[in-house]
């Protein structure tokens, strides 16, 4: 597997479409698509990070638009699965997952804040105790 031939132009945008399909079809991960680029094209990692990236910033170019149209066709499959689910007497853990994604998908979820420094938070009570002076 020898990496010193550069590859054309056509093979990359080859790559890279190999790659956007492994990710849209397969939802291949970043360690398997390395791992496959490395053995079929004899690449090391860091060329497979470029098609990668470049994969990615197609799919979000390609499906910005669309964001909204496509996140509410997805929060209709989850209330149909919500629903089968519910009817077949599914386990809590399925229902619970997909109301954790269907929360997720809507904003709702939990959001993690790391805060680093000072920090200064006001509530507004400096008002209220002015009044009440």
């Amino acid at each position: 597997m020898s990496n010193t031939k550069n590859s054309s132009q056509g093979e990359i945008e080859q790559r890279i479409q190999e790659c956007i399909f492994f990710i849209t079809t397969e939802s291949i991960s970043y360690t398997d698509w390395t791992v496959f680029v490395a053995e079929k094209y004899g690449k090391v990692s860091r060329t497979a990070q470029r098609y990668w990236d470049e994969a990615w910033k197609r799919i979000r170019e390609k499906y910005q638009d669309r964001t909204e149209e496509l996140t509410g066709q997805a929060l209709l499959k989850l209330d149909r699965l919500y629903k089968e689910a519910e009817e077949s007497k599914g386990d809590y853990n399925s229902r619970a997952n997909i109301l954790k994604e269907r929360n997720r998908l809507l904003g709702l979820g939990k959001t993690n804040v790391s805060v680093q420094g000072d920090v200064k938070i006001s509530f507004g009570f400096e008002d209220l105790e002015e009044e009440q002076e």
